[in-house]
């Protein structure tokens, strides 16, 4: 995996991917994390594993502890056609400083591990991990250094073969009556992981907010993900293809995202079960720092208001904006 939108509950659903594909062919792309026992029950799989076929490649992220569930998921993941299986590692919480505040420190390396080995022994797709750590302070101690070397060494001799990492430098001081906080990414101790484990391949994470930063990042480890910022400005994703993977495709305009968009709405809403405002609301920063984007908005919180509302209020919103003469159309 060389570049992906990282995966955000809420965000990152079937609606959202679709857009984002019409604008980017390579992109990997994730589900929103799912509880792998809720995949258990018949009644709700359909919907929550339900995707797009456009969407490929993409990744089941699934969340749990037990690795019967998380192997019973995974199979069932896997006979949904998902291209992967991508994992979030479980991390204990421990309690440091004066103030007792709970924070992440290094993933718990039996639980991952066995999840991750029921799970690569019984599906033939690729397996990754998610890994969030919090560092305190500057850097690691002796001691969770050895913890995390422990836990990369365990999770990829079961067959683990992509680590994607985010490691935050917490600072947290009391003050009467607040808290203050500084956090900061620290990809450069992803890239010292990189240099002592080269054949096991690192995707880092967090705060990465354009192509010329995950570019940066693609000379030290094998991916990056961009965030949050993709949602509010999703269209910055023409430029993903060519900047990042070197391939040239027909770039879409705005106006043809919105006009496909039109007609998937028309097609999803008729399945049931989903609204236009399920769907727009991802579409909220397409014209993000152009002319008519207020207007645009403004359009569709207005229109989704509107009971049984359907794909009729982006024609109405892409109408106005034409009428208004708007560039970038």
């Amino acid at each position: 995996m060389r570049f992906g939108i990282t995966p955000i509950e809420g965000i990152t659903d079937r609606h959202f991917r679709f857009m984002i594909r019409l604008m980017s062919k390579e992109t990997h792309l994730y589900t929103e994390p799912i509880l792998a026992k809720d995949l258990l029950e018949k009644s709700l799989r359909d919907e929550i594993l339900k995707y797009n076929p456009e969407e490929h490649p993409l990744s089941l992220f699934l969340r749990g502890q037990d690795p019967k569930a998380m192997k019973e998921a995974s199979i069932i993941g896997e006979g949904y056609g998902y291209d992967s299986i991508h994992i979030k590692s479980f991390s204990p919480l421990e309690r440091i400083g004066a103030g007792n505040f709970c924070v992440s420190i290094i993933p718990d390396p039996e639980i991952s591990c066995r999840c991750a080995s029921a799970i690569v022994k019984s599906v033939k797709i690729p397996v990754s991990i998610n890994i969030e750590i919090s560092l305190v302070g500057d850097n690691f101690s002796e001691d969770e250094t050895l913890k995390l070397k422990r836990f990369i060494r365990l999770v990829s001799e079961v067959g683990v073969k992509e680590f994607v990492i985010s490691i935050k430098r917490n600072h947290l001081k009391m003050e009467p009556g607040s808290l203050s906080k500084q956090n900061k990414i620290r990809h450069d101790m992803v890239y010292q992981l990189k240099r002592l484990h080269p054949e096991i391949k690192f995707v880092t994470y967090g705060d990465i907010k354009n192509f010329s930063s995950a570019l940066i990042h693609l000379e030290k480890v094998d991916g990056t993900l961009i965030g949050k910022t993709v949602y509010s400005n999703p269209y910055m994703m023409i430029e993903a293809d060519e900047k990042i993977f070197g391939k040239k495709y027909p770039v879409p305009s705005r106006t043809k995202v919105v006009e496909d968009m039109i007609d998937y709405a028309d097609r999803t809403i008729n399945e049931g079960g989903n609204t236009i405002k399920k769907i727009a609301k991802h579409m909220m920063g397409l014209f993000n720092s152009c002319e008519g984007s207020r207007l645009w908005k403004y359009m569709l919180v207005e229109g989704c208001n509107f009971e049984d509302a359907g794909s009729e209020v982006l024609v109405m919103a892409l109408n106005k904006l034409e009428d208004k003469e708007c560039p970038y159309l």
